[in-house]
């Protein structure tokens, strides 16, 4: 007789078809719930996945928090999502992926003192093949989700295997079935029986994952649901069921067979196509301020090793770029509002990065003018500078060679100056200036280096 592991679920979307401030509100209505039936229930167990709502309910709704976390203690409750937010897995850099999960899973450590082992992301659009690296990465052992199986022409050939991506990485994979209201399931003998019945490999499992609750908008698992449960417990001639945390069903389903199917490379999801062609303002802020995130951890730790200073936190600027990673914002399928706020979240956040930068830049100076090559490979690109601050037919030295400038006005009419330094990789170069005496001459071309 196969098992059916309960476990009680609430998909509550960052950001969809309502906004953020709105997530906080249907947050704290479904844990507050969940808190009350686990008082009924003892063996009832709960899987919050995403640490941004976690530390929402910390921040805004204390009380709500130390009961959540006394029920974490007693069992009941299962912190176990891997990411910040259930992010986009195609859009964010690779860099943004990671930390999804040092940030999401560094915040679940610090408010409970849980360490996630699954990634839990039943509704995004798609899982870029970089993943199965990045989770091996991040000390991620289980992958579960539902949404491919929502593809419009092409039924995925397993639910449970071993998902391998380009570096031959090898991630423990388990799909929920949606064809039984998949990740906003509901407890009755007919869908026990259906989520089994639709396993396509059999001999290969001994149970499935089944979420139960009310979800998109929250709500959680529901007392009928609860004592439904209750009654097929061992009902005869229905699969066996239980209450049963994420980590340990998948444990109990990956540990009876090692002789699983392989998958290798993107798991594409086809549906919802169109979502990676909306939002462009969205889309160029994200990828703007992900190599602005760059250039500014750079700086810090230039400062850092400069001054022998600890490098400032940046931690808050990430979460704010992460937030948005959300797998209803960034694609673009979310209401009007949602991308307004976006907006000025992420001009602010630009603006917070840029005032940053250049406060960081003049605590580290390698002499009156220094250039940063943020890139991980030397450059010879060319470099602009206002014009004004250099006379005609004057250069630029660094410690080996000397740059001539070229002075020019753009199209708007500023007067700048351009050179081609030779630039080494992830670091910060001086230059001083060197006056030309006979400054109505050309300029003398650069040396070679």
């Amino acid at each position: 007789m196969p098992d059916i592991y309960l476990i009680g679920h609430a998909h509550i979307d960052h950001a969809w078809l309502w906004h953020i401030e709105e997530t906080e509100r249907k947050v704290a209505r479904t844990y507050i719930n969940m808190l009350r039936l686990f008082e009924e229930y003892p063996d009832f167990v709960f899987i919050q996945t995403q640490s941004a709502q976690l530390e929402i309910v910390k921040n805004e709704y204390p009380s709500i928090f130390d009961a959540l976390k006394s029920a974490y203690e007693k069992g009941n409750w299962e912190p176990n999502g891997g990411m910040w937010v259930e992010a986009d897995c195609n859009l964010p850099s690779g860099e943004s992926l990671i930390r999804q999960f040092l940030v999401g899973k560094a915040a679940t450590q610090d408010m409970l003192g849980y360490e996630a082992d699954t990634l839990w992301l039943p509704d995004v659009f798609g899982y870029a093949a970089a993943l199965p690296q990045i989770l091996d990465g991040c000390h991620i052992k289980y992958f579960v989700t539902s949404k491919i199986s929502w593809n419009d022409t092409t039924r995925f050939p397993y639910d449970t295997f071993l998902w391998r991506g380009i570096d031959g990485t090898a991630i423990k994979t388990h799909y929920i079935s949606s064809r039984t209201q998949g990740y906003n399931g509901r407890v009755s003998p007919e869908s026990l029986k259906e989520i089994w019945n639709e396993v396509q490999h059999k001999e290969i499992q001994s149970g499935a994952v089944k979420p139960i609750g009310e979800g998109d908008g929250g709500g959680g698992t529901t007392r009928g649901d609860l004592e439904m449960a209750e009654r097929l417990r061992n009902l005869e001639g229905a699969p066996r069921s239980q209450w049963k945390k994420v980590s340990d069903s998948l444990h109990c389903i990956f540990d009876t067979n090692e002789n699983l199917p392989e998958w290798r490379g993107e798991l594409y999801l086809e549906l919802h196509r169109g979502t990676y062609t909306t939002q462009a303002k969205t889309k160029r802020y994200n990828r703007k301020l992900e190599f602005a995130l760059r250039t500014v951890e750079l700086l810090c730790v230039l400062y850092a090793l400069k001054e022998g200073a600890q490098p400032p936190d940046l931690e808050w600027a990430w979460k704010v770029l992460l937030t948005h990673q959300f797998h209803d914002i960034i694609p673009g399928s979310s209401i009007h509002r949602v991308y307004v706020e976006a907006e000025q979240a992420y001009a602010k956040l630009d603006k917070d990065l840029t005032d940053l930068t250049e406060k960081l830049l003049e605590k580290i100076p390698c002499s009156k003018i220094t250039i940063l090559n943020d890139l991980s490979w030397e450059r010879n690109d060319p470099v602009v500078l206002p014009g004004s601050l250099f006379e005609h037919g004057s250069a630029l030295k660094s410690a080996r060679c000397v740059y001539a400038l070229q002075h020019y006005r753009d199209l708007d009419g500023r007067e700048l100056a351009l050179c081609l330094p030779k630039l080494p990789a992830l670091a910060c170069t001086g230059f001083s200036k060197i006056p030309n005496p006979e400054s109505k001459k050309r300029p003398r071309q650069s040396r070679m280096c």
